[in-house]
Formats: structure tokens, sequence, C-alpha cells
């Protein structure tokens, strides 16, 4: 089906918005920690336009009953991924509750996004093995984990993990957060992370003394709070499993 631009001079008033909705979604950006409309391009399959919201949100309006099969969102020219959701349908029509009529779509950056300060972030591309003929690995799932040196062990990052795409890219990011409990490696402001991999039931990962930073002395470590530098060229072969 194709995308539909919304119509962004209407807005609906709280009451109406209580009386006729039949569905809400809300597109969130990670980088940005809000939700965002500009710039995006939505269609609900067997739903007309959706509206904006004062609070941001697009809505479809009840049209008789009918619930989309699927919610398609085109960041268009936006650095993100565009993303299709299959929104459950309620088990009672006649009584649908206010959780069940919004859907909730987290955006995942692609390599070309802008981090802003204070999120960590690593991009680069995998690749089979370390060879330069080597063939892109494609679809596997990438995150970034920093290591807490209280439990000795590896905290995946919170955000949503993303996927290496036809040629390999990836980009994985994070905003550090630390419970009472954990201690992450910092030095000054150096943090001790590690990029991650799942191909199927498989994980693998940069070994602890990966030369993220140029500095030998800093191995395995990045600056917290920064997108590193240079992009980093990784061989599926020689991650370590974890």
């Amino acid at each position: 089906m194709p995308y539909v631009q919304t119509v962004r001079n209407q807005v609906l008033a709280p009451d109406a918005l209580n009386r006729k909705v039949l569905l809400a979604l809300e597109v969130f950006d990670p980088l940005s920690q809000q939700l965002i409309s500009d710039g995006l391009n939505v269609a609900a399959a067997g739903l007309g336009t959706p509206i904006v919201s004062l609070s941001g949100r697009f809505v479809w309006l009840d049209e008789g009953g009918a619930w989309p099969g699927q919610i398609s969102v085109d960041p268009v020219s936006l650095p993100y991924v565009p993303v299709t959701v299959l929104p459950p349908a309620p088990p009672d029509p006649a009584n649908v509750t206010a959780e069940q009529r919004r859907v909730r779509v987290v955006l995942q950056p692609t390599a070309a996004a802008d981090f802003p300060e204070g999120v960590t972030a690593v991009r680069g591309q995998l690749f089979e093995t370390a060879t330069a003929a080597s063939a892109p690995v494609t679809d596997a799932t990438a995150q970034l984990a920093w290591h807490d040196s209280h439990a000795n062990v590896w905290n995946p990052s919170l955000e949503l993990a993303s996927a290496t795409s036809a040629n390999g890219q990836f980009v994985v990011f994070m905003r550090l957060q630390p419970t009472a409990l954990q201690e992450p490696d910092l030095k000054g402001r150096l943090l001790k992370v590690r990029v991650q991999f799942t191909r199927g039931s498989t994980t693998r990962a940069t070994p602890d003394n990966y030369p993220f930073l140029a500095d030998p002395s800093a191995a395995g470590y990045v600056i917290d709070g920064e997108l590193l530098a240079r992009d980093v060229k990784l061989g599926w072969a020689e991650l370590v499993a974890t």
C-alpha cells in the first residue's frame, strides 16, 4: 500500500479525540527521546489519512469499526529505517480500551544519523571475515554493551537493537544509565564497551582489547557520551563468542 502524507492542518481537540479515535500511533525518536511527527509519511491499511493530535500522535478516527492490518512509517529523508507494525486487533471490538488503541513505534537510526551530546555511539560495517574481499553480514542484530566492573558483566544497551544493512552497515548507541548497584568501567571519560552481534542463536562481540581509539592504553574503551570519530570494520570470524 502506498504511503499517505499526513494532514497537518487538522488538529483534534481532546474531547473529540476521546470520543472518536480508533487508533493512535506514537512514533518515538530514541535520540531526542521525544515523539516526532514532522517529516514522516504514515499509512494504515484499510483506513484513511491520519490526523496529527496536539500531543504529536497520528490519529485515525473510527470508520465503522475497521481495524488496520498493518501500519507503515516512512521516514522519507530522515535518517531512520522504515518500519511496518501489525497492531493486534482487540478481542472485543465493542469495548476497546485506551491502551489497546495506542500503538508505539521506536525508530531505528541509520548510520547517517546525528547523535546528540550524551549519546555514546559506534558506526561501522560487519563482514564475514576481516579480509578485503569478504562478503557483508546482513540482518545481524547489533548492540552496544558497557562493562559493569562491580559484577563483571556486560550490559547491552537499553536502546532499540539495530540490524546490519545489505552492505553490512550498522550503528549502535546508548545513554549510560547505571543503577545504584552497577559500576560502569570508567577511566575519566573513557568507557569500556563492546559491540556485539547476534545471528540466529549465536552472539559474538569485539574482544575486550579492541582498539576503538588510537591510544593503545585505551584499548577496549570509547569516549563516553560521544560518537566514535571513526567507522569500524569488523569480521564475524574474528569476533569473540559470548
